[in-house]
């Protein structure tokens, strides 16, 4: 039986990390390899990975100096010897059987990728709830799909996350396929990769993986400079897309989602920083006629959302901050 590569990057996450390992170790797949990268950790961490380590040999520790999360998942990925790959964060945990089933799908359907859900909710396990992708859960299920066959408007429906995929290792080399470092958000232009090369592409609905929303140490939850690494995050998506000859047909679609995204870092952004965030939002390229999404079949928060959008191109600062409804003064 094939072995799966299972690759951890750890950053001072003493709080999380055993329930993390715990719940990989006690998968029903036994023949895994789990590769913790410790980028730097300053905390107890390398200590709970050293322990682990004394019991059981599956687990592999990579030191590293500080790199940030896209460094440590492509140093994990390039010690990887499985035949497939999944990417877990440390504050996270998956389902007993998850990379048994991943193993069972990937194999019977030859895939390149298989999508699989998720549960968040809080490390207690509270206030939990179920991601899938709407429209797809049963359409797609037990079928083979790629960037080519499926509709312009599927790719807002996936979960850009690394870790709701298993990958096959080969697929990810041929192609290069490695995370952008030095950015944040990289696992949006990394799916993007991912989606317009990938050929055969399985979709399990089925929640695998816990994902913590808990830890107050998340990036998920600064609101800092790093929000501006999203307009370079999308240029690479875009770029990606071109370099697959597949922009024409997803434009509206990825264009939508850049949109959405930049919004909604407007508005949670640091008062101090948003002025200059909206001159980031205004000076930014998006392709797309806005009248379409009027006629097209989308929903009345997207709709809203590039009406909102539209108006940077004549709206001012304050103009901008009371269409959205946010302070325009710091706090």
């Amino acid at each position: 039986m094939d072995k799966i590569s299972v690759v951890v990057p750890v950053y001072n996450v003493e709080d999380y990390l055993s329930k993390c390992l715990d719940s990989i170790l006690s998968q029903t797949f036994q023949n895994i390899e789990v590769i913790c990268v410790n980028d730097g950790s300053t905390d107890g961490s390398l200590n709970i990975l050293e322990h682990y380590q004394k019991f059981d040999d599956r687990i592999k520790i990579v030191n590293k100096n500080n790199g940030g999360l896209s460094s440590a998942r492509n140093a994990g990925f390039e010690c990887a010897v499985g035949e497939y790959v999944m990417f877990v964060d440390s504050d996270d945990c998956i389902s007993s059987v998850a990379v048994e089933k991943l193993y069972e799908s990937a194999k019977e359907y030859m895939a390149d990728v298989v999508v699989f859900d998720y549960i968040e909710g809080d490390n207690g396990y509270n206030k939990c709830q179920y991601k899938t992708m709407p429209n797809y859960k049963d359409k797609y299920k037990a079928q083979i799909f790629n960037a080519i066959t499926l509709p312009d408007d599927s790719y807002k429906y996936f979960a850009v996350t690394a870790w709701t995929k298993l990958y096959r290792t080969k697929f990810m080399k041929d192609n290069n396929i490695k995370f952008c470092e030095g950015l944040y958000y990289e696992d949006v232009p990394f799916w993007a990769k991912v989606f317009c090369s990938a050929k055969n592409i399985i979709y399990l609905p089925e929640p695998f993986y816990f994902y913590n929303q808990g830890n107050a140490d998340s990036i998920m939850r600064k609101n800092d400079e790093r929000f501006f690494d999203i307009f370079r995050v999308y240029q690479l998506v875009f770029e990606t897309f071109k370099k697959n000859n597949l922009y024409e047909k997803y434009k509206h679609t990825i264009n939508l989602v850049a949109i959405l995204n930049f919004l909604q870092k407007f508005e949670k952004i640091q008062p101090n920083l948003r002025e200059e965030f909206f001159q980031k939002m205004k000076s930014f390229k998006v392709d797309a006629d806005f009248k379409y999404y009027e006629s097209g079949e989308f929903l009345d928060f997207e709709i809203n959302a590039v009406r909102q959008f539209s108006t940077l191109e004549t709206a001012d600062y304050n103009i901008f901050c009371r269409i959205m409804g946010v302070q325009n003064d710091v706090q």
